[in-house]
């Protein structure tokens, strides 16, 4: 095990090496301090919003569920972080569709109803969230009182 992960780490390091090779050799001085300041703010945003606003979340999940099973609040916190992520990646193309103009710029892009679109997916994934939890608390009571009676 250990010669497999020297390999893979070895196969990391020069994945990485070739990554860096490639900025340095193919972009210019400005395009490398956008990315270092494109990196800067995805870093900070990540661990000053994005993780306490998912602890928090999680927090509050677990509080007020505390009757739910731990199935439940599992797939309600889950529809919630797939509501989180599909969101992070609509909600640029949203405002790109408002800066573009009309026609967009670059309508290959920009082509389709993203708010609407991504309003759809939310109720979806409510109805689904909440069918999926409704059949694992009744699942689990029936499962309960059938071994309580036996």
């Amino acid at each position: 095990m250990t010669t497999v992960r020297l390999g893979v780490g070895a196969l990391g390091a020069v994945a990485v090496g070739f990554g860096a090779y490639s900025l340095l050799t193919h972009l210019g001085l400005a395009a490398l301090l956008g990315l270092a300041a494109w990196m800067a703010v995805a870093l900070l945003l990540h661990d000053g919003v994005v993780v306490p606003v998912s602890t928090a979340t999680g927090h509050g999940v677990r509080c007020a569920g505390r009757h739910l099973r731990p199935l439940s609040r599992a797939l309600i916190r889950g529809a919630l972080v797939l509501a989180a992520v599909c969101t992070l990646i609509v909600v640029p193309l949203v405002a790109a569709q408002q800066v573009a103009g009309n026609p967009p710029v670059n309508a290959t892009v920009l082509q389709g109803n993203y708010a609407l679109a991504l309003g759809v997916f939310w109720g979806v994934l409510v109805l689904v969230a909440v069918a999926a939890v409704v059949v694992v608390e009744r699942y689990s009571r029936r499962n309960s009182r059938q071994t309580t009676r036996s």
